[in-house]
């Protein structure tokens, strides 16, 4: 049986990553550590586990833009929203209401990462 461990998320610029995810989805710093000339923290936002891998390298040097899409579950996505665009954070695509009665939003991150924001009924909560 597997069971969902961290998601890792390539970044340009660990310390400013760092206080994005604080800053936005009250994100705690679990653990730092350096691995192959790489700088690794974990950081815990609700029960997920998130790698930020920062390799040294400028963001105009590095290729690897995030693809990754995380999506975090919210009660009330008005104030999710609000919060966001109080940082100057601009709304990706949404909001989108869903027939099974999720609604959701995207922002992107700091490192080009899709950031789902989602808030579903009681009955439909998967997490």
């Amino acid at each position: 049986m597997f069971t969902t461990h961290h998601i890792g998320i390539n970044v340009h610029d660990l310390e400013e990553t760092l206080s994005f995810y604080k800053r936005l989805l009250d994100a705690t710093l679990v653990e730092r550590m350096a691995l192959n000339g790489e700088v690794l923290a974990f950081i815990r936002i609700g029960k997920t586990l998130i790698e930020l891998v920062d390799s040294g390298q400028d963001k105009e040097e590095d290729s690897s833009a995030s693809s990754i899409h995380l999506a975090f579950q919210t009660n009330n996505l008005t104030d999710a929203i609000d919060r966001f665009q109080a940082q100057q954070i601009k709304l990706e695509e949404g909001p989108y209401h869903l027939e099974n009665g999720w609604k959701a939003v995207y922002f992107r991150g700091i490192n080009n990462e899709l950031i789902e924001l989602i808030e579903c009924p009681s009955t439909k909560d998967y997490a």
